[in-house]
């Protein structure tokens, strides 16, 4: 399971003592309330539709923030007189949880649609915050965009440009970006990304920026949200740095020539992604050389899920002759790396070694100690700070910085999920495909589902542990709230719970205090917003102190030897048992072939007899170098019963053999789900369902 930061999001919007809360209803003025907002004040959206277009007016404070909330029943639409929808150019803003939609009109035009959603731009001289043992120039420091649905924009969804630091942009989904150039003008040129951080080389002097400089543009943690755009999906110009990119699924980005992820500067890390689905790679690095320095290096892919990527994991344009820290991805088809610095990097997967310390994130966001040390100016137009020492504004600090995080270690901060050992989990029933397992499988495709109020699971843990907390994510976590109530022990310990409702992210539940020798947990569910139904996708039991975690380097591989394993049986939903028998995938000859056509939904089972340790499945579909396949794969397993393991799987084009993780013990037998196919040339939808051979990989 990935361990990671889950940031309570509900603490970000608790109003301080002595702080208003400005109510906007639609027919309102927003901006107007923006105007009246002050340090620790907060502008609520009440459900409906808002047609403005917004700019912030003042800077908030790291420990009075000013914040912009609503929920998904917040809608805001532009005027059409603005090519930006929301512009920021303060520190100390929270935006969360509402909905931007850059479409005015029906959709059938380019101008039906707004330029860019949220544009935050340091439009001002920079000033010099110590933070991290070091000090950097900020134009807009502690920004936090969360829980967010921003959707149909021209060209950028969101774009954080001129010295923008101490970002943080988790839990939102945000789709169909860049509609003027792949829509409208058949990808002519391909601007559009979902989040754009920096400034382009190419247009650091187009005399936007305050300054003709490289937009030092830093510190930035991007995590557990949907990218569906059309262009890259993260996108870090020359000179963005220090930015971790994570648990973010990105898909449907479709520029061939790109990446769904894009690094064109330093010090970039991309980490534990679902990227799966482009036109393009999963991942490019590559930058230009500017005023003598060549950027796109010492970058970072690793720990990622790829597959379904047209040009393959991994687009390498510059970097070492030998990267080290491309390393433990899994690819699903394989791990396809190209590019003009390819050579040598070709294994993804190796082990990896010496990772950059990740310090940015674990400090805490906007923390009380990013303090000015000599602000340049403190609003737009405002006057410079008479008492600041010019030799400290006059500081350029990249060098000496770079060799200051040089090694670094991690920091370890209070109020961290320490994650404990789990033993197994049950429950008072599953809907059948949703097993109770998937809650804690560390996978936020897959879930636990339950009909009704009073249904639970129950979490045993492997030894009695001192827990404080739990953290838990839940399907559909950004349209409705989850009601529930947790015992420890069967001693009720949080009552009248309730998800927040805006994020598909991990939500934090701390206990009123800890718990001593704790062995289970048990999670009462109360249905949601929308009907009787229970169901989270991720459950994590949270420790009070860090546990001493034995080396996982035995649980990397379930075998220490894998080989080809022996199915047992065949079965099917339709085999007419002659030239295209079910039997035909287990035969070691791609010319034969199982088959079915019209209804879809079909199915293949194989059968291993007894229980074992399955690793990988194989799969070939016939004409696969014409034909696109869609499947689900599940498997059975004498503990846990079905769970899914692949969930929409669509096929690469090739006739061979194509290997997908299972990664699971005790399997007694893997079936795939059949959903039709697509012709790969003319994009029509077949009802067909083929394959010619299904391979196993484990050992006993």
């Amino acid at each position: 399971m990935k361990v990671f930061l889950a940031i309570a999001a509900l603490l970000l919007l608790l109003p301080l003592v002595g702080a208003e809360v400005f109510t906007v209803s639609p027919g309102e003025s927003i901006q107007e309330a923006i105007e009246l907002a002050q340090p620790g004040d907060t502008v609520e959206l009440k459900d409906g539709e808002y047609t403005e277009d917004l700019v912030t007016v003042r800077d908030g404070e790291p420990d009075k923030r000013i914040t912009l909330s609503g929920g998904r029943g917040a809608v805001l639409k532009g005027t059409g007189k603005e090519s930006r929808l929301f512009q920021i150019h303060h520190s100390y803003t929270t935006v969360d949880g509402f909905v931007l939609d850059g479409k005015i009109g029906k959709g059938d035009k380019a101008e039906h649609y707004v330029d860019k959603g949220i544009y935050a731009h340091g439009n001002r001289e920079t000033r010099v915050i110590r933070q991290y043992g070091e000090e950097f120039r900020s134009a807009i420091d502690g920004l936090i965009i969360s829980n967010m649905k921003i959707i149909n924009f021209g060209g950028e969804c969101t774009r954080f440009r001129y010295f923008v630091t101490n970002l943080e942009f988790f839990g939102s989904h945000l789709e169909n970006c860049g509609v003027y150039d792949f829509v409208f003008n058949g990808m002519k040129s391909v601007n559009g990304e979902t989040i754009y951080l920096g400034t382009s080389s190419n247009q650091i002097s187009d005399g936007k920026n305050p300054s003709d400089e490289i937009d030092q543009t830093r510190f930035i943690h991007i995590h557990h949200n949907v990218f569906k755009g059309l262009s890259n999906e993260v996108d870090a110009k020359e000179g963005a740095q220090y930015i971790l990119v994570e648990e973010n699924q990105c898909s449907t980005q479709k520029d061939p020539n790109s990446g769904c992820v894009d690094s064109r500067s330093d010090y970039v890390v991309f980490r534990y992604n679902q990227i799966h689905s482009n036109d393009g790679a999963g991942v490019r690095i590559g930058g230009h050389e500017v005023n003598g320095k060549q950027w796109g290096l010492n970058n970072e892919v690793y720990g990622n899920t790829f597959y379904g990527n047209k040009e393959g994991a991994l687009k390498l344009q510059t970097g070492q002759k030998e990267h080290p820290h491309l390393c433990e991805n899994t690819c699903k088809g394989g791990c396809e790396v190209s590019g003009s610095a390819s050579e040598g990097n070709e294994d993804m997967e190796k082990k990896c070694s010496d990772l950059m310390p990740i310090f940015w994130v674990d400090d805490t966001k906007a923390a009380p100690d990013a303090v000015s040390v000599g602000a340049e100016a403190s609003s737009i137009g405002g006057e410079p700070d008479d008492a600041a020492d010019a030799d400290t504004r006059e500081h350029e600090p990249e060098a000496d910085f770079d060799a200051a995080v040089e090694g670094r270690a991690e920091p370890k901060q209070s109020g961290k999920c320490f994650p404990v050992p789990i033993a197994d989990v049950k429950a008072s029933s599953e809907d059948g495909k949703h097993t109770v397992h998937a809650a804690i499988d560390g996978k936020a495709l897959t879930r636990w589902s339950s009909l009704g109020k009073g249904e639970w699971l129950e979490i045993d843990l492997a030894s009695p542990q001192k827990i404080d907390a739990i953290e838990m994510s839940f399907f559909k976590g950004d349209e409705r709230t989850q009601s529930f109530e947790v015992a420890v022990d069967g001693k009720n310990i949080l009552q009248n719970q309730e998800s927040n409702g805006k994020t598909l992210a991990l939500e934090r539940f701390p206990f009123p205090k800890a718990v001593d020798a704790s062995s289970s947990v048990t999670i009462e569910g109360g249905g949601n917003s929308q009907n009787d139904w229970n169901s989270m996708t991720e459950v994590i039991v949270c420790g009070a102190e860090e546990q001493q975690q034995k080396s996982q380097e035995s649980e990397d591989g379930l075998c220490s030897t894998i080989e080809k394993l022996d199915i047992g049986k065949v079965s099917a939903s339709v085999d007419d048992g002659k030239d295209r028998a079910a039997t035909s995938v287990i035969d070691g000859d791609l010319k034969t072939r199982w088959e079915t056509e019209g209804p879809e939904e079909q199915h293949i089972s194989v059968d291993l007899g007894k229980p074992m340790t399955v690793t990988e499945l194989g799969l070939a579909v016939f004409e696969g170098d014409k034909i696109k396949q869609f499947f689900d794969v599940l498997v059975e397993t004498e503990e846990h019963g079905w769970e899914e393991v692949v969930i929409d799987g669509e096929s690469l084009k090739s006739n061979g053999i194509e290997s997908y993780d299972i990664g699971m013990k005790g399997v007694t037998t893997v079936k795939v789900v059949c959903y039709g196919s697509e012709d790969l040339a003319s994009g029509e939808g077949i009802e067909r369902n083929s394959f010619t051979e299904i391979e196993l990989y484990g050992c006993v």
